[in-house]
């Protein structure tokens, strides 16, 4: 059973998220970020539930402390809903938005579709040895790493998984539709910030490691490999 972390100070949300989730996983919850920070280091969690408005630490620095080690899937959960920070926390880290007030079904939805990813990217370990090349790039995908130049560069699964999808097709243009169908395995409504924000991360460490682009943009289209 897939195990799930909620961390939402608010108490009725918290204990609403649990009562939506409790059926079908196993659930934990905490009420600050620094608490769910010591549950993460005791607990393996598939997926985390996050709200940004929080005491003492916020869930944006929380995205950014728990990225220094893990790749768990992250849901934020918030009323906080300007565009600019739906943008700030995917290019931090987070893998999907749902804004409050959440209409249940919605919220057990976009929990069901990140589980998939992620359970998909956790299986990938138990494949025979399969690694893909393009030019400098070299993507092991048992152990789901990346090397450029023999240097490990660390992906989230969204980052991984787009990074896959174009590399398994390298002289393929991809649309915004075709990647949020592939790497999200949803239906493409408004989603387009959404494929933005994730290909400029990825596109911005692998130029980071690699001193050149390697996502080429193709005008009126979308994205291919350089």
């Amino acid at each position: 059973m897939n195990k799930i972390l909620v961390i939402e100070d608010d108490n009725d949300i918290n204990k609403l998220i649990v009562e939506i989730l409790k059926d079908k996983y196993q659930v934990d919850n905490a009420f600050t970020a620094r608490e769910a920070l010591l549950l993460t280091k005791i607990n393996k969690y598939d997926l985390i539930l996050l709200d940004l408005m929080l005491p003492n630490m916020s869930g944006e620095d929380f995205i950014r402390e728990l990225r220094k080690t893990s790749d768990v899937a992250i849901i934020v959960v918030s009323a906080k809903i300007a565009v600019e920070t739906k943008i700030e926390v995917l290019k931090i880290g987070a893998d999907a938005f749902v804004e409050k007030p959440f209409d249940n079904s919605e919220l057990l939805a976009q929990v069901e579709a990140s589980l998939r990813r992620y359970n998909k990217y956790l299986d990938n370990k138990n494949e025979p040895s399969n690694q893909l090349k393009h030019n400098d790039l070299e993507l092991d995908l048992e152990n789901n790493s990346l090397k450029i130049l023999d240097k490990d560069v660390k992906l989230t699964l969204i980052e991984f998984k787009l990074l896959e999808l174009f590399m398994k097709n390298p002289k393929k243009i991809f649309t915004k539709e075709n990647l949020y169908n592939s790497v999200w395995n949803d239906e493409y409504i408004y989603a387009a910030d959404t494929v933005n924000t994730h290909i400029y991360n990825l596109r911005s460490k692998l130029k980071k490691f690699g001193n050149k682009d390697y996502i080429e943009t193709v005008w009126g289209i979308g994205y291919k490999l350089k």
